[in-house]
């Protein structure tokens, strides 16, 4: 039985604190998520969106995300070459997709290659394609 206190839904958007542009998009993400089409989802407010770039202290890497905190948790993580090169970071995205994996249908992580050397953590075949993009900036 779902529980009443926690939200129904939560988006988590992470990118490695090297890839200069990955505030600008999980800002983007947050806008879209946090407006008024998604209000009735959350109850007034649009959805959660909570990012992870920051390590956590003592670490290299942000906190775990927390697959309970959400009926749903939802994450998305920015893929590409800064990411794909720190060896600490590769491993923090596999071990939260086997995670998310053995959760089932309550949580899902939704990779975005935004370079093709995004797909070399180990995800590819679940990858969204960013990086083959061929519409203008504003189309995307």
């Amino acid at each position: 039985m779902p529980d009443s206190t926690r939200p129904f839904l939560v988006l988590y958007v992470m990118w490695h604190p090297g890839f200069t542009a990955g505030a600008s998009m999980a800002d983007a993400l947050r806008e879209h998520f946090r407006r008024k089409l998604y209000e009735n989802v959350a109850g007034g407010t649009g959805l959660s969106v909570i990012f992870r770039s920051t390590p956590a202290p003592g670490s290299v890497v942000p906190l775990a995300v927390d697959l309970g905190d959400a009926e749903t948790p939802a994450i998305v993580a920015l893929a590409e070459s800064t990411l794909a090169r720190d060896t600490n970071w590769v491993e923090y995205v596999r071990a939260l997709a086997a995670r998310t994996e053995a959760a089932g249908l309550s949580a899902r992580l939704f990779p975005v290659a935004v370079e093709r050397t995004g797909l070399d953590i180990g995800i590819q075949e679940q990858a969204l394609r960013w990086d083959q993009w061929v519409g203008t900036e504003a189309e995307l």
